[in-house]
């Protein structure tokens, strides 16, 4: 916890995953859901900000901690670059809940450039995924 406090993403990764199932400490999906996103913030995002932006996503997906909402849980997806997620997200979304996340989600990346001594280091990009119907 001291760690996760800190700012290392691994440790408030590890915080969020023990509320999230209730590992020593009470399930709690409001507070897996704050560390999640407080991880998901770091850029560059080797570690654990991938991770999280992925959990995330299945929390928005059930519900669980956050508002129950697909464009928010694609955005997360196509931030962790999982098109399998992104694929299921989008089943039952319409084209414009779609251009929605995708466009939240360039926002999101355009707002968390990395720091010059690390550009170039990844090329994030919002991948497509289309419906599968």
């Amino acid at each position: 916890m001291r760690a996760a406090k800190q700012g290392d993403v691994d440790s408030q990764v590890g915080v969020a995953q023990m509320y999230e199932n209730g590992d020593a400490v009470p399930q709690d999906h409001v507070r897996a859901a704050k560390w999640y996103k407080r991880a998901a913030e770091h850029v560059p995002d080797r570690g654990g900000a991938g991770v999280a932006r992925n959990s995330l996503g299945f929390l928005y997906m059930d519900g669980l901690g956050v508002p129950q909402d697909r464009v928010s849980a694609y955005m997360s997806f196509a931030l962790s670059r999982s098109k399998r997620n992104m694929q299921w997200a989008a089943e039952g979304m319409t084209s414009a809940q779609i251009a929605e996340a995708k466009r939240r989600a360039r926002e999101w990346i355009a707002r968390h450039s990395e720091p010059s001594e690390c550009a170039g280091s990844r090329q994030l990009k919002v991948v497509a995924a289309a419906p599968s119907n």
